[in-house]
């Protein structure tokens, strides 16, 4: 919001604005790149898994 002042030191609303808000935020860009986040951790995940179950299996056929 702004106000003017008159030069007579009298405060007189001359002009009031509103300013469009300078953060607008894009909900759809964060909502899709929270689910490519979480896909990839996902299949992070997966991997650590698979790769911990292989490396058992090739302990256990070794002894």
């Amino acid at each position: 919001m702004h106000i003017a002042v008159s030069p007579s030191h009298k405060v007189n609303v001359i002009e009031v604005t509103n300013f469009p808000q300078q953060n607008t935020t894009d909900y759809h860009l964060i909502r899709k790149g929270g689910l490519i986040f979480a896909a990839v951790l996902f299949c992070v995940g997966i991997a650590i898994i698979f790769s911990k179950k292989l490396r058992c299996g090739r302990n256990q056929s070794a002894k």
